[in-house]
């Protein structure tokens, strides 16, 4: 990771003021003391690269004193994690407080790893059919006002929910940055069918009645009736078909879909191909030295301008 590679800040001087100040009660010690403890934990799992772990000492340091070098570090663990989302609020509320680090190259490192973090923030947009059902993003629920969400890359797990309806759940891969739309209908319990796709393309998108429902074999649950349905997959002829479905029954349609490019637009010409150049020049390769493995440190912070 950015930061990760390139410095820890400490809070041993610059935000941990002497624990003796005079003006601290008995219980401002305790929670001072009992903060710094969690924070140097935190610092040291950063060291040995065991982020989650210091996530969570992290946290805990920042909920009872949160210094400028707690929400540095804390960012270094949410972006080595994945969560970016939480690297942006950490490294904004360090930015709030760097005039109290007073160290420009520290500020420099966050503003850039801000920018990147910011980047890496995927966004979902979700339609929901009927309007009144609950929706769930990894079994946290929603707000009916937000339609248009902000995940971190990864897997997750959309559902939705409604009284006298079959809910429906989807599951998606983001990658960083991505910007998605995913239309989710629940079917009253009474008149439900069961439909499903089964394709050769793994990454073939699917449409029911216009609505992108998933990628690959899938199963779906729709309203009894006339359905269309349609298949494209890249590099493949699109397939489209017909379907009456029936209340409480099960269907299966299957969409093959057919290779459109040429003999030498695809991939198996040039990996047979390319085994047969690549058996003309293996000595070459192997006679050819490995490069040296490439080094590095993780250097940490302790005060403005001194790292060790």
């Amino acid at each position: 990771m950015l930061l990760a590679h390139s410095a820890t800040v400490s809070a041993q001087q610059a935000a941990e003021p002497p624990v003796a100040a005079p003006a601290l009660s008995g219980d401002e010690l305790t929670q001072r003391n009992t903060a710094r403890t969690h924070f140097r934990r935190g610092v040291e799992l950063i060291r040995n690269g065991q982020w989650a772990d210091a996530r969570v000492e992290l946290e805990a340091a920042r909920d009872i004193r949160a210094t400028p070098p707690v929400h540095f570090n804390l960012a270094l663990a949410y972006r080595a994690l994945g969560l970016h989302r939480g690297a942006v609020s950490s490294l904004r509320a360090f930015m709030q407080a760097a005039s109290e680090l007073g160290d420009p190259a520290v500020v420099a490192q966050a503003e850039t790893a801000l920018r990147d973090s910011l980047s890496a923030i995927c966004r979902v947009d979700v339609s929901i059919e009927p309007a009144a059902a609950v929706l769930r993003i990894d079994g946290a629920v929603v707000d009916a006002t937000e339609r248009a969400i902000s995940l971190d890359p990864g897997d997750h797990t959309l559902s939705a929910t409604l009284d006298g309806h079959t809910a429906v759940e989807r599951r998606v891969t983001l990658r960083r940055g991505q910007n998605l739309v995913f239309s989710l209908r629940l079917v009253p319990t009474a008149q439900r069918s069961f439909l499903r796709i089964e394709t050769n393309e793994p990454l073939a998108l699917v449409r029911i009645d216009g609505r992108e429902v998933g990628t690959g074999t899938l199963e779906e649950i729709v309203q009894a009736g006339h359905h269309y349905i349609d298949v494209t997959g890249p590099h493949h002829w699109p397939f489209a078909r017909e379907i009456d479905t029936v209340v409480g029954q099960r269907q299966v349609v299957s969409a093959n879909l057919r290779d459109r490019r040429t003999v030498f637009e695809s991939p198996w010409f040039w990996v047979v191909t390319g085994a047969v150049v690549a058996a003309g020049v293996t000595t070459a390769v192997l006679l050819w030295p490995a490069p040296p493995p490439i080094m590095g440190t993780l250097n940490t912070v302790d005060a403005p301008g001194r790292t060790r």
